[in-house]
């Protein structure tokens, strides 16, 4: 997933396109790819899912392995909240509000409840934003 994740990913560009392209490859990801990320969010769901996270956020949550989903993310909400784009909040919780928003804007457009379009999805990555910006 992190692959696909970070393709055509630039450190070089401004913190907001990067957000912009890691938001758009996860929901392009998840409509090709929709058993890994069923498989992810059963896991992340899962008792041992739960446990993991439980016991990773008592240690240190905002420190995330390079090859995890995960870290792409959390390294551009570090250098957001350092140019002070974004809240000074945990990066769990600022994944956790984009995350929810898009997992749900994917299962509405599984369903048929939401018709997908890049413009759609463009204003979905432009909501998730706005709730994390400053």
């Amino acid at each position: 997933m992190q692959t696909a994740v970070t393709r055509n990913f630039s450190p070089d560009k401004p913190v907001k396109d990067q957000f912009v392209e890691l938001c758009k490859n996860l929901i392009r990801y998840s409509f090709r790819s929709s058993r890994p990320v069923k498989f992810f969010n059963q896991y992340i769901d899962s008792p041992y899912g739960t446990a993991m996270r439980k016991y990773k956020h008592s240690r240190d949550a905002d420190d995330i392995p390079e090859g995890t989903l995960l870290y792409p993310f959390y390294m551009v909400f570090d250098k957001a909240k350092k140019q002070h784009l974004i809240k000074d909040v945990s990066n769990i919780l600022l994944f956790t509000l984009i995350y929810g928003a898009i997992s749900n804007f994917l299962r509405d457009v599984n369903i048929g409840i939401i018709d997908y379009d890049t413009n759609t999805e463009s204003r979905v990555i432009e909501a998730c934003w706005d709730t994390v910006k400053r």
